[in-house]
Order: structure tokens, then sequence, then C-alpha cells
């Protein structure tokens, strides 16, 4: 049976096809990053219920919404690390409690809109230790606090944020507006970012602060959001929306010719 799918960065579109939670013989599962290409995959999460060797789950930066089924991969009982990547998409709600069947678990959910972690999930020993040594941030950082994980990692800690924007949900990876972050996205979607001359660090650093061309206010009344976009004579291809340019708060120069 089909063990492997790598399908990754090829702007697919559409729901997730629910026969992939048909291919019992499953290992390794990557669609991601279709919208960094000018796709991305919606719909709701499938559950995997009935893959019992599924260890690697790769659906970041894409856009599935709703909850993570209570029945996730519940059929697995192995004891190898299972990684299950969904950052940067639109998924709601608590993460399921019934998730800490699995010992091993690398559980990435940075920028959805998540607003609860279950206690038991916090005393897990998952993502490479990380819950072990920072408890709940291990999974993702707590409203009001950020990092570019969106989740404590090592001796990075979730830090505090006092900026108007914040929103509700939890692992938020920028002190500042979220808006900002996908306008971003869709900038880069809408002008042909693959093919820009250079585009260092886009989509690949979940700080946009890094990303080439854009600078953040270091300090003051707009501190963490967008203070300059500098994209001139780059080859940016298509128009960029002006909808999108009202979302940059305390932006201060544009120049994308």
């Amino acid at each position: 049976g089909l063990e492997y799918i790598k399908l990754g960065q090829n702007a697919l579109m559409g729901n997730i096809p629910t026969a992939l939670g048909q291919l019992s013989f499953l290992k390794h599962l990557d669609l991601s990053d279709q919208k960094s290409h000018g796709g991305g995959i919606g719909g709701t999460l499938l559950d995997f219920v009935n893959q019992t060797q599924l260890t690697e789950i790769f659906l970041q930066h894409n856009d599935i919404s709703g909850p993570i089924p209570a029945t996730m991969l519940e059929s697995y009982s192995g004891s190898e690390l299972v990684t299950l990547d969904l950052r940067f998409n639109m998924l709601s709600g608590a993460i399921p409690s019934e998730l800490s069947h699995i010992n091993h678990l690398n559980l990435f959910l940075a920028s959805n809109m998540i607003t609860e972690i279950p206690d038991a999930l916090c005393n897990t020993n998952w993502n490479e230790g990380n819950t072990g040594t920072h408890g709940c941030d291990g999974i993702l950082c707590d409203r009001g606090t950020f990092n570019a994980y969106g989740r404590a990692v090592g001796s990075l800690d979730c830090m505090k944020c006092d900026d108007f924007f914040m929103t509700a949900a939890l692992g938020s990876t920028t002190c500042g507006s979220s808006l900002e972050h996908t306008a971003l996205i869709s900038l880069y979607q809408t002008t042909g970012g693959p093919n820009w001359k250079s585009d260092s660090n886009w989509l690949k650093s979940e700080d946009h602060c890094t990303w080439e061309g854009i600078t953040c206010h270091a300090s003051g009344e707009f501190e963490g959001l967008v203070q300059r976009i500098e994209l001139e004579d780059n080859n940016l291809v298509g128009a960029a929306m002006l909808a999108l340019i009202w979302r940059f708060q305390g932006l201060e120069y544009l120049n994308l010719q």
C-alpha cells in the first residue's frame, strides 16, 4: 500500500481529500506550504483515525479551518516520535485532550486560532521536551505573549506583548497585528513572490520582521508592527491589492516599483 506522499509547495487548492484517511499504510504525508505558491488547501482537518503507522503529517501554511478532531490519530499506539505540523492555518477551539495517548509528539500549532490547551497536555514531555520545561508555553505561547516560534523553545521564553492588536488566540509569532503577517503572505502570492529577484527569508522564517525588504518598529507606539516595505526593482508582477496596505497600522514607507 501507499506509504509516502510528498506534495509540498505545489500550489494545490481545494479541500483535503477524504480518501487520504483511508490509506491505512500511510506513514508520511506532506501537503505543506501551498499558500506560498499561490494555492492553499482548505476544509476541515481529517482525523486519520484509520492510520496506525502515520507518524509524520506536514500541513503547515494552508487554509485548514475548524477544530482539531478529538479522534485525531486515535488508532496510533506506537512508540515512535509523531510530528504533526499545522502552523499557519485557521484551526480554532481547544487542542483535544485525547492526544495525550501519544507519548512522543511534536505538535506545532503557531499562528492558528487555538484558544485552549487542556492542563493534561501541559504535563507531557512533547515538543522535544519543551512542555516538560515550559509547561503549556512549550505547546503555544499564552495570550498577550509571543516569540518567533509561537511557543517556548529551549532557553527562548514567550515574551510579553502589550500591543493593542494582540488577538485572543494562543501561539502568536509576532508582537503586533496578526493581519500584517497574512497581508504580507498575500502580497508575496499576488505579485509572483517565488519569481522575485530576491526573497530572502520570505515564508521561511516565522518572524516577518526578518523578511527581506521589511523593517519593523523597534519601539514606540507601533513597536513590532511593520514600518517600511522596500521591494523596489525586485520583479514584482501583478497588482498588489490596496486593501492589503491599509492593514499596516504603523507603515511609514512603501515602495513596490
